[in-house]
């Protein structure tokens, strides 16, 4: 079989299985340029943000498409396309810190001048470059986890009421309220246990 009739083969077999519908391409049958693959991949990425089942994306592209491609191919690319948005994401936070460092950089000498400057009696120059040192510490992670702790007045336990906000409630009433409870829990307990 010479390279001619090799060729009709396959264009034959493309238009056999697009023909009769069948979502498998042969294992012969012609890739996608890679023109075909970045554009697929723009138009699967659009259809996932959408929020499109993998199938549905497969099914439109076909529709948009002269070929198409299984929804093994469809996740395969998605595959691709999660790890570039990493990628780009990573680059982005990256380049963010890396400007905010410059910045903090052109900050710091300011501040380094008006140390050195006669007239800074009252240190605000020190100050600057402290303020300076700890936004670099947090913007390079290197400050210690803060723990914070919610608590009631004066660091005392928080208190809770059954009482309207503001309202004390005597003796009497919080008995009355939690024999009210109490009686509702039973009457609940009582009702699962009968169905």
């Amino acid at each position: 079989m010479g390279a001619d009739s090799k060729q009709e083969t396959l264009l034959a077999d493309d238009e056999n299985s697009a023909g009769s519908g069948e979502a498998q391409r042969s294992k012969h049958a012609k890739k996608r340029s890679s023109a075909q693959k970045a554009a697929d991949a723009l138009f699967i990425e659009t259809l996932a943000i959408r929020g499109l089942t993998q199938a549905e994306i497969s099914e439109r592209l076909a529709a948009e498409r002269p070929y198409r491609i299984s929804r093994s191919q469809v996740q395969a690319d998605l595959e691709q396309i999660k790890r570039r948005w990493l990628a780009n994401a990573d680059q982005a936070f990256a380049s963010a810190r890396a400007r905010a460092l410059r910045t903090l950089d052109a900050l710091e000498r300011a501040a380094w001048d008006l140390v050195d400057a006669p007239d800074d009696a009252t240190g605000q120059g020190n100050a600057r470059v402290l303020a300076v040192h700890d936004r670099r510490i947090k913007i390079l992670g290197l400050e210690a986890p803060v723990r914070n702790e919610i608590s009631g007045p004066e660091a005392g336990p928080i208190v809770v009421s059954l009482a309207e906000p503001g309202r004390v409630l005597d003796d009497a009433r919080k008995s009355e309220l939690l024999r009210r409870h109490a009686l509702r829990v039973e009457e609940d307990a009582a009702a699962n246990d009968e169905t």
